[in-house]
């Protein structure tokens, strides 16, 4: 992951420009394509590089040198043997953080009211569980890159994954020490008992049954919405290159191919190709800020932007 510290802000007239040009998009397009990536939870108070934000959340593991959520979930991506309590002494805290206490933040509660009447797809890459906090329809949602609110199989020895809430809050309450969860509190396999880890795909071990269910539902959007040429908007949120096989580069070939339209909202990789000249637009913004700004017009005069739900 990129980090997003090191920028210039954008203006203001940026903004604006940015939230003029997606809202005639909007009313323009047929159905609505969403794409959302780190940087947009990011821009809604989800961000992994702010040292703030770190310490402030995570006290004990950046005192232990850790300097961001980033640092931390490279560190502890991959189980090491005899360091379990270690691991999910990160994972556990992580998880509730990230994914179990915050509510709808107010950057996806307004672009749920955005395209709310819409004929709206999302397709997100964020495991922290936004997209389906924004009280839409969670079968046009589809989040190909796991949940940090469900568990699997390490080996795994079933296509199956479960809810963790209950089994994570279990292993915070019990913590001997700020950095470690207690031996006989490491998540385990209901089935063959080897330890569970949270359900991100990161390698060929990923359970992927949510995967398979939700594919088929974003590729009938996508055929129904690209039989008409020109009338698709592609709107891309914090979206870089971690995983750009999955939103961004797709984007991209839909704009080209299919006369869709192509907005890209994107502090530090805003760029579009040349190819693409006429059909998008990057703006290197703030995302939050342009729906905001979006926002505003829409209501009456003292109605305020949307609160986290």
């Amino acid at each position: 992951m990129r980090s997003t510290q090191n920028y210039s802000p954008a203006s203001d007239a940026d903004i604006k420009r940015a939230a003029d040009t997606l809202r005639r998009e909007l009313h323009d397009a047929r159905f609505v394509l969403v794409g959302t990536g780190a940087g947009f939870s990011a821009s809604a108070g989800l961000n992994y590089v702010d040292e703030d934000f770190f310490r402030s959340h995570f006290p004990a593991h950046a005192a232990a040198g850790l300097h961001n959520a980033w640092e931390a979930v490279v560190r502890y991506w991959d189980i090491m043997p005899g360091r379990e309590c270690e691991y999910w002494g990160y994972w556990a805290r992580h998880i509730k953080t990230m994914r179990l206490d915050p509510p709808c933040l107010p950057a996806y509660a307004a672009l749920a009211e955005l395209i709310r009447d819409e004929d709206w797809f999302i397709l997100s890459t964020n495991a922290d569980g936004q997209a389906g906090k924004m009280g839409l329809d969670p079968s046009r949602i589809f989040t190909p890159q796991g949940d940090y609110s469900l568990f699997q199989c390490s080996l795994p020895c079933r296509e199956e994954v479960w809810d963790n809430r209950r089994q994570v809050l279990d292993m915070i309450e019990r913590m001997p020490d700020p950095l470690h969860i207690r031996e006989e509190d490491i998540p385990r396999c209901p089935h063959c008992g080897r330890v569970a880890v949270p359900n991100l795909r990161k390698d060929d071990t990923f359970v992927d049954a949510l995967y398979h269910e939700g594919y088929p539902r974003y590729r009938a959007f996508l055929e129904r919405a690209l039989e008409s040429p020109g009338e698709l908007l592609l709107l891309e949120l914090g979206v870089g290159f971690n995983t750009p096989g999955i939103i961004r580069l797709p984007f991209e070939q839909f704009a080209e191919r299919a006369c869709a339209r192509l907005i890209r909202l994107n502090l530090t990789e805003a760029g579009i190709p040349e190819k693409l000249e006429g059909r998008g637009m990057g703006f290197a913004v703030d995302a939050a800020a342009v729906l905001r700004e979006v926002w505003r017009p829409r209501y009456r005069e003292g109605d305020s932007f949307p609160e986290s739900r």
